[in-house]
């Protein structure tokens, strides 16, 4: 991805542009997500927060995240859950905000996000998130990359602990 999402189907040797030219005005790709389900569905995150997608595999995305419920921030992470083409999660690289956003109805025409970083003592401190995967052998498993650590979540993201004993808090 540039300023426009390209699509590949011979390794790397062309490629075709799957998204309205430019996304947005000034805006450009900053995180990709493919389901491996259906590549049909396909989210991106923009380097001002934007989060542009489709599940029909039609080059023109539309904007998911109508209601501005995520903050506008550089995107880190698109994913989307390995196990159901419907959830998919967000990272924020920013400091200060609440970083992992989720949503459970991705091929509605206005998916619902809600804060998947926990709240309190139980949740993710607010640094960056620049890594971020599902357990594909349960999608309550969540490991989440952060400026200081990786973090782990065994329900959702409702709760995050740091993972391991010992790492240093390094980037």
């Amino acid at each position: 991805g540039t300023d426009r999402l390209y699509r590949s189907s011979d390794t790397g040797l062309t490629h075709t542009v799957v998204s309205q030219n430019p996304i947005g005005p000034n805006d450009s790709i900053s995180a990709i997500g493919i389901s491996r389900q259906n590549d049909n569905v396909r989210i991106v995150g923009t380097h001002i927060g934007g989060i542009w997608g489709t599940t029909t595999g039609s080059a023109t995305l539309t904007n998911l995240d109508t209601g501005n419920a995520v903050p506008n921030a550089f995107i880190g992470r698109a994913v989307i859950d390995p196990n159901n083409v419907n959830t998919a999660y967000v990272t924020l690289s920013a400091f200060g905000q609440t970083n992992v956003w989720r949503t459970a109805n991705l091929s509605s025409g206005s998916p619902t996000w809600t804060a998947a970083a926990g709240s309190g003592g139980t949740g993710l401190p607010r640094v960056p998130v620049s890594a971020f995967l599902i357990d594909p052998t349960s999608s309550n498993n969540l490991y989440a990359g952060t400026d200081i650590g990786v973090y782990t979540s065994s329900d959702s993201g409702a709760t995050w602990t740091p993972f391991g004993t010992g790492l240093p808090r390094v980037a």
